[in-house]
């Protein structure tokens, strides 16, 4: 298996939806494209992507943070 295309993504926002009993439902995390140079292979200038993800497994709750930057690979399903 190998990565057809690798973004850099900033976290741009982080919403926990909580229960009645203040616990958490969900958290909705939308990510953006920044700048540098490990965009460029998909992105000759200014890079422009958004990602949205919903994440409802409480064991991955608090993973992801505010303004941190993280990779996203895309990688072809085979079979």
């Amino acid at each position: 298996m190998s990565v057809l295309l690798r973004c850099k993504m900033k976290v741009q926002s982080l919403e926990a939806a909580k229960n009645a009993d203040g616990s958490v439902h969900d958290e909705r995390i939308k990510l953006t494209a920044v700048l540098g140079p490990e965009n460029e292979p998909w992105s000759l200038f200014t890079p422009s992507g958004e990602l949205n993800i919903t994440i409802t497994n409480s064991a991955v709750f608090g993973k992801l943070k505010q303004d941190a930057e993280y990779y996203i690979d895309i990688v072809p399903v085979e079979g």
